[in-house]
């Protein structure tokens, strides 16, 4: 379904969309990741994404985060 809107849509009503109908735990891990990755950290991002989170949801979007690069480098346990 997310593949059909994307193709219907403008490039901001597209992401505002998917970000919609994207889980928020993997929402959350994947601006998580944004805000790590490349030269340096955008701290302000990093801040406003963990301080919003309650402890569970800090557990949860953990969880999502490491799944989702275990995923990426193919990592098994």
């Amino acid at each position: 379904m997310i593949d059909e809107l994307k193709s219907d849509l403008t490039s901001y009503m597209e992401d505002v969309t998917v970000a919609m109908m994207t889980p928020l735990s993997q929402l959350y891990a994947k601006e998580l990741h944004k805000s790590l990755s490349g030269l340096g950290t955008d701290d302000e991002s990093l801040v406003e994404i963990l301080m919003s989170l309650s402890n569970f949801g800090v557990i949860d979007v953990s969880t999502e985060y490491t799944n989702s690069k275990k995923h990426i480098f193919n990592i098994q346990k």
